[in-house]
């Protein structure tokens, strides 16, 4: 959640933010611990996504701030969520903020560009 509300940003992406128009599906809220190891849970995760009302039919792409957690954010949405069309953008916030005009959404100054963040 710190990424999504710009709280907290990674070395590698320019700025801090998301893309406009994204909803945020923490991966933390759908695991368990069982025996020493952590497992997603898959009527938690079910629910977290209905949540967010996404259409499942409706193009749906999972993105981070690296695009490591990007893969599991597929997984949770095509396998366990059922959405029918979803891809895994891997360069995420961190090839998103390369451009200066690419917008970006702001927890609390809505949405600026790139370039207005950085020097």
């Amino acid at each position: 959640m710190d990424f999504y509300r710009d709280e907290t940003q990674s070395p590698a992406a320019r700025a801090p933010g998301t893309i406009p128009g994204a909803v945020n599906l923490p991966h933390h809220a759908a695991l368990v611990e069982r025996d020493g190891a952590y497992y997603l849970d898959p009527e938690r995760l079910k629910a977290n996504i209905e949540a967010l009302g996404l259409d499942p039919e409706a193009p749906t792409v999972a993105f981070c701030n690296t695009g490591h957690w990007a893969a599991s954010g597929w997984f949770q949405l095509s396998e366990v969520g059922g959405l029918e069309s979803v891809s895994m953008y891997d360069g995420s916030m961190a090839e998103w903020a390369r451009e200066d005009d690419r917008p970006l959404q702001l927890a609390e100054r809505g949405t600026v560009t790139v370039g207005d963040l950085v020097d």
